[in-house]
């Protein structure tokens, strides 16, 4: 008879267990489609806001790399959600907002309180990130927050030298404007003139020098 009561016991815990995944992992699927009824709907249940998935990833990293505002908004308002939660490879929600160039969530995600500088495993910057892909707004909205302009990553790379060799003119002036090191050099020597100069950007390669870059 004890041990029946306790066979019982383990699978209302098992079973409770089990649901608990399962519920986890909808929210992540709402947060990542932008399904905001659901959204509110698992969070009126207690989810876990912070749990990952199979990808390390939290609901609110989903929704900010897909540009899901009003999600975001619910998840960090109604949910509680930890904006500085790291993931996948020390990833941030900011991170994966700033580097698809979202500036209304990355604005959001910065005036909920995200650390504008957390460094990626690698040593990348949510700046870096949006610096390489010329996303102007999100990159002054960082500066703005007291993003380091310097910050290099593990290879030396600096948001200066991403946004040179990519460029990308305006984010360049930008960040010259912002103190970033004309003559910061990377782990192999490279530099943001000689990366304009190699991909003949012959701009942003007068920019750099016009700011002292040798």
């Amino acid at each position: 008879m004890i041990k029946t009561k306790w066979l019982v016991l383990i699978v209302i815990v098992m079973e409770c267990f089990v649901s608990s995944i399962v519920k986890a992992g909808d929210l992540h699927e709402a947060a990542k489609q932008g399904d905001l009824t659901k959204v509110r709907q698992l969070l009126d249940r207690r989810i876990d806001v912070n749990a990952k998935d199979a990808d390390n990833a939290t609901p609110l990293m989903w929704a900010a790399q897909n540009g899901q505002m009003e999600v975001c908004k619910a998840l960090l308002t109604k949910g509680k959600a930890d904006v500085n939660v790291t993931g996948d490879k020390g990833g941030t929600a900011l991170m994966f907002a700033a580097v698809k160039g979202h500036a209304e969530v990355v604005k959001l995600l910065l005036d909920s309180g995200a650390n504008v500088n957390t460094k990626s495993n690698d040593g990348y910057a949510a700046l870096g990130m949006a610096a390489g892909n010329g996303y102007t707004e999100v990159v002054k909205l960082l500066l703005d927050k007291g993003a380091d302009a310097n910050n290099k990553t593990n290879k030396g790379v600096t948001a200066l030298m991403a946004a040179a060799v990519k460029g990308h003119a305006e984010v360049v002036k930008l960040l010259i404007s912002n103190g970033a090191n004309v003559n910061a050099k990377a782990n192999d020597g490279l530099t943001a003139l000689i990366g304009a100069t190699m991909k003949g950007h012959t701009e942003i390669a007068k920019l750099l020098k016009q700011a002292g870059a040798k």
